[in-house]
C-alpha cells in the first residue's frame, strides 16, 4: 500500500510545528526506512509505503504523549487537517454542511491513499457514517489519524459537541471500517 506524499509530509510537518526542539529526537528513533524517508525532501505528488511512510512515524509520535499512540495520531489527523482546511478552502468549509464536507473527504482521502475505498453512509442534519470499504494493509494509526481529521474538519466547519466514534474495524476483523459522528 502506498501513500501521496502530502499526507507523508504532514506528519513531518506537524512533529517541526508542534514540538520544534524535539524534531530530531522524533526522527533518530524511527525505524531505518521510515527515518530515510523523513530525513529527505517530501514530494506532494510522489508515493511512498505506508508503513515507513505514515504507521511508523505516527506510531513513534507517542513518546510526545506518554506513550498514547493512539492519541498521537489523533492530534496529527488534526493537525493535518488544520493545514488543509484552512487558506484557500476556509471559505469552503465554513459555508459547507458538515455531511456534505465529509462527503468530499471520502473522495479525497481515496486519492491521497492508492487504492483505498472509502463511501458516506448514512447521513443527516447532524450526524453522518463514513465506511472504509477496501485499503490494503490498514494500521489502526492510519484509523485513528483519520478520525482525528475528521473531527478537526468538523470543527473548523462550525460544528460543536462532535463525537467521532470507531464502531467497527478492518483491523479488528471487521469488513469495513465504520466511523460514526454527530455534532451539533
Amino acid at each position: 500500500m502506498r501513500v501521496k506524499g502530502t499526507v507523508v509530509k504532514s506528519i513531518q510537518q506537524y512533529v517541526k510545528d508542534k514540538w520544534g526542539s524535539r524534531y530530531n529526537d522524533w526522527l533518530e528513533n524511527l525505524p531505518l526506512g521510515a527515518k530515510t524517508i523523513m530525513s529527505n525532501a517530501i514530494y506532494a505528488t510522489d508515493w511512498y509505503p505506508l508503513n515507513e511512510g505514515v504507521v511508523l512515524p505516527t506510531h513513534h509520535l507517542k513518546m510526545f504523549f506518554d506513550d498514547n499512540s493512539i492519541k498521537a495520531a489523533m492530534e496529527a489527523g488534526k493537525h493535518n487537517a488544520e493545514v488543509s482546511l484552512t487558506g484557500i478552502y476556509k471559505i469552503f468549509v465554513k459555508m459547507a454542511n458538515p455531511s456534505y464536507i465529509i462527503k468530499r473527504a471520502s473522495k479525497i482521502m481515496a486519492t491521497h491513499y492508492e487504492n483505498a475505498v472509502l463511501d458516506v453512509g448514512e447521513s443527516s442534519n447532524k450526524s453522518v457514517t463514513l465506511l472504509i470499504k477496501e485499503f490494503e494493509s490498514l494500521d489502526k494509526m492510519v484509523e485513528y489519524r483519520i478520525a482525528g481529521w475528521i473531527e478537526k474538519g468538523l470543527e473548523l466547519s462550525g460544528c460543536s459537541d462532535i463525537i467521532v466514534r470507531i464502531t467497527k474495524s478492518k483491523t479488528k476483523g471487521d469488513d469495513v471500517t465504520e466511523y460514526r459522528m454527530t455534532w451539533k
